[in-house]
């Protein structure tokens, strides 16, 4: 397995495989901080992106294959830990909406924290449209 940026040979594939993904709204500008797994025939076993607010990364598109092994969804973790190590950037953080998905984040070290204490466009996040899901947050070292 390799680990891309978004690249011109790959951006074509990942729009496909995201405008694939039921109730996945595609803002084709968060693609721009989009790390590609891949594997040896070059087909995407998954893709994580992220939004920046100041030293802030918001996980966005966080996309794999239902069979793909721990130990490769760790290395593309890692792989954008260190890309937001290079942009100084301090904590990440993930909306989640499913407990499947928050088994994969707090594989990952990620901790839930209290939605009374973040804020979502300056409204306290247990008060917006997302307030029923949960807020997992992972200091980057």
């Amino acid at each position: 397995m390799i680990v891309e940026t978004i690249n011109d040979n790959n951006k074509a594939m990942v729009i496909n495989l995201l405008k694939n993904v039921n109730g996945l709204n595609l803002e084709e500008n968060i693609i721009d901080n989009c790390l590609v797994l891949l594997n040896d025939n070059y087909d995407i076993c998954g893709t994580i992106s992220y939004e920046q607010y100041e030293s802030l990364a918001l996980i966005r598109y966080f996309v794999f294959k239902r069979n793909i092994e721990y130990n490769d969804l760790l290395f593309l973790y890692n792989e954008l830990e260190n890309a937001l190590k290079n942009k100084d950037i301090k904590e990440s953080i993930a909306i989640i909406n499913s407990d499947e998905v928050k088994e994969v984040f707090e594989h990952l070290g990620f901790k839930e924290i209290d939605k009374n204490k973040i804020y979502f466009e300056e409204t306290i996040f247990s008060k917006t449209s997302y307030k029923d899901n949960d807020v997992y947050i992972k200091k980057i070292n």
